[in-house]
């Protein structure tokens, strides 16, 4: 989804994976189903309505949480990556009461790449494929935080008898 973004080349040489995180509570959240389709032995999860949260108390040098599935050196032993490492360093984040795209700038390759190349991968496909995730599972908007750079304002956010519902509006 994002080749002409970022290669494996340019994960594999970044000093600081995007696999570890500063705030536990921004580990990866999976699907039941990307949950199924991984070995997880030895892993902890924290359920979250539909969706599961890795957990990890294993802490690098620098005092950040590691995803139990980064092996060192090398990358994520993961096949299939669930749908917030696919789509990384892109988030879909709640800001005010709007639905937004946003990408991350603490990501070397992407910070090299032109503002235009970032917006055409998001409206050549990734924001369709983001709606109908988050249409499913409106679990996987996050507030908005680490000072990251919107792309795309993609809808609203109300409440409707009780239920968050997502009114696509663009």
């Amino acid at each position: 989804m994002l080749e002409n973004l970022l290669s494996p080349e340019d994960c594999s040489k970044c000093p600081d994976k995007c696999c570890k995180f500063a705030d536990p509570s921004h580990m990866p959240i999976l699907t039941e189903n990307e949950l199924n389709n991984i070995d997880r032995k030895g892993i902890e999860y924290i359920q979250k309505g539909n969706l599961f949260q890795i957990k990890s108390s294993v802490k690098n040098s620098d005092g950040k949480t590691v995803c139990p599935f980064l092996i060192e050196n090398k990358g994520c032993e993961l096949k299939h990556h669930p749908f917030e490492c696919e789509i990384w360093p892109f988030y879909v984040m709640r800001f005010t009461d709007k639905i937004v795209i946003a990408v991350s700038p603490n990501c070397p390759a992407i910070n090299a790449k032109s503002f235009y190349e970032i917006q055409k991968t998001v409206n050549d496909g990734l924001s369709d494929c983001i709606i109908g995730m988050i249409k499913e599972y409106p679990g996987l908007i996050e507030d908005y935080y680490d000072d990251a750079i919107i792309i795309k304002i993609i809808g609203e956010e109300r409440i409707v008898e009780g239920k968050r519902r997502f009114l696509q509006k663009e």
